[in-house]
């Protein structure tokens, strides 16, 4: 059996960071709030968080996705609510997250939402 110990993992240029493709690591992710002012709380490979509406947002990829195939899932923090995405939304270089409350009508929450699929 072998075993790989690593503080770090770099390119082969031995700066720049690996890049993820053809693995199921998720390739972004997102926890945002939307409210009067949407708030990133966190994030990984988002360049941008846009306010589409009541619990409406919509989010760009720092790094494009390889198609628009890729596997969008969300939660919310209230089982009262659910999330969705809006389809035909879901490009390349973003997708768009909606949450709603139980009668289905858009409402302002936090939003967690995670993209699995592989880079260009």
């Amino acid at each position: 059996m072998s075993e790989l110990r690593a503080d770090t993992i770099t390119a082969s240029d031995g700066a720049s960071p690996v890049t993820l493709t053809k693995q199921s690591a998720a390739k972004a992710w997102i926890d945002f709030t939307s409210a009067a002012s949407f708030t990133n709380n966190g994030s990984f490979n988002i360049s941008s968080l846009s306010d589409i509406g009541a619990g409406y947002g919509a989010f760009s990829f720092v790094a494009s996705m390889a198609d628009a195939n890729y596997a969008q899932s969300s939660i919310g923090d209230n089982t009262a609510y659910h999330t969705y995405f809006v389809t035909g939304s879901k490009a390349t270089s973003g997708t768009r997250n909606i949450k709603a409350n139980q009668s289905h009508a858009d409402t302002d929450s936090t939003h967690n939402v995670v993209i699995h699929g592989d880079l260009a």
